[in-house]
């Protein structure tokens, strides 16, 4: 990033959200000030939502809600499921 403006990969990396969380937080912090980036974030955010619009839709895998639900610690109905106890090794 430049003074001026972030680089046109930085903020394409900004709009994809394939940034780090840190590299995250200062193009948002640069966005909040400088109008120009904010514009370039916003049509590249529009250009790829306009490409999921036109791309054809994909059925998920059987196990894919099952998967998801799993790795945030709920079941299908959506209610926690709590962590087995730990192990002691003994």
């Amino acid at each position: 990033m430049t003074l001026a403006h972030a680089t046109p990969e930085l903020l394409t990396a900004y709009a994809d959200g394939s940034l780090s969380e840190g590299l995250s937080l200062l193009v948002a912090s640069h966005l909040t000030f400088c109008p120009a980036c904010r514009r370039r974030v916003a049509r590249l955010e529009a250009f790829g939502g306009a490409l999921l619009c036109d791309g054809a839709s994909v059925a998920p895998a059987p196990a894919c809600l099952a998967g998801a639900l799993a790795r945030i610690g709920c079941d299908e109905a959506g209610h926690e499921v709590p962590e087995p106890p730990a192990r002691i090794a003994g």
